[in-house]
């Protein structure tokens, strides 16, 4: 017994040198990258700008169903006329909970409650798109329009265009126009999106 332990603790000196020396590397490769990562959407940022956040709206087709992103007022206006338009009969409100995006500012907007399909746990675009591929599967949907604000459709339709299977589904993307470059708030915005799209690009090369 007395040998046994003799033994461990013999272990245990020559290795924890080792083990605190890995756990300080381990911090500042993190650190170091974590540093890398925000150096690099800056510079991101500077260069390419908030246009390239911006990916053009694609040619609208009557579609099954209209995928409200919660977010500022304009998206659900903006798909309400879509809807009045005739280009779905469903009109599935992600992150319903939202106030920019309920069932009651809906209904106010002329959509009526029968074709609402509600989506309440959404806290993400990622989540958006995962949950809405689970409604659209249920309720036998093939397409959709998604609807968002401009400077949010790069992410947008890279994570729904990853997410969602194109042999299965098809998708269209059509925006509301948000002028985020006029004001410190907006820089702040783009700035953010920036962030949150280098994050986005990481996590979807797993999915």
């Amino acid at each position: 017994m007395k040998s046994f332990g003799k033994t461990c603790l013999i272990y245990y000196s020559n290795i924890m040198p080792i083990s605190k020396t890995t756990i300080k590397k381990t911090i500042l490769i993190t650190l170091l990258s974590f540093l890398f990562l925000f150096t690099s959407v800056f510079i991101t940022f500077a260069i390419l700008g908030p246009d390239f956040l911006v990916i053009e709206d694609d040619e609208l087709e009557k579609s099954d169903a209209i995928i409200v992103l919660s977010g500022n007022e304009e998206r659900l206006e903006h798909a309400a006329e879509l809807y009045h338009e005739g280009y779905a009969d469903k009109v599935i409100l992600s992150n319903s909970t939202a106030p920019s995006v309920n069932v009651k500012n809906a209904e106010s907007l002329g959509i009526p409650h029968a074709v609402i399909i509600e989506e309440t746990e959404a806290t993400s675009t990622f989540e958006n798109a995962l949950f809405s591929k689970e409604l659209m599967k249920s309720n036998n949907l093939d397409s959709a329009i998604i609807v968002t604000s401009n400077y949010h459709t790069r992410r947008t339709k890279l994570t729904f265009d990853t997410i969602f299977d194109p042999n299965k589904y098809k998708l269209i993307y059509s925006t509301t126009i948000s002028e985020f470059r006029d004001n410190k708030r907006e820089i702040k915005t783009t700035f953010n999106e920036y962030l949150k799209l280098s994050v986005y690009w990481l996590r979807l090369i797993f999915y």
